[in-house]
């Protein structure tokens, strides 16, 4: 599994991978907004969380999916969940998509 929409991004949380749920490091993002990038392979769902909220899921499906947060500039978390067997692997980088 690889992220391949990552190159030339600047990372806020560099790419973590698992096969449970996880908190991801909290960070701080320097603009307006962040992207989420993530794939997940196997069967079920990964879900991600912005700061204690319910915010996307998508099928593991092996593709690699980006999502958008459009925040202020105080410290932020993301957490992945999943349903299901599977693994996956996430990065959060500046910016927008």
């Amino acid at each position: 599994m690889k992220l391949e929409q990552l190159s030339g991004k600047k990372l806020l949380v560099p790419e973590t991978y698992g096969a449970v749920g996880v908190d991801l490091p909290e960070f701080t993002p320097p603009h307006a907004s962040y992207t989420v990038h993530f794939v997940c392979s196997g069967s079920g769902q990964v879900t991600l969380q912005a700061n204690g909220k319910k915010w996307i899921s998508y099928p593991c499906d092996g593709v690699e999916n980006v999502a958008e947060q459009i925040t202020d500039k105080t410290p932020q978390t993301v957490s992945v969940t999943l349903s299901g067997a599977a693994r996956w692997k996430a990065a959060v980088a500046d910016g927008s998509i």
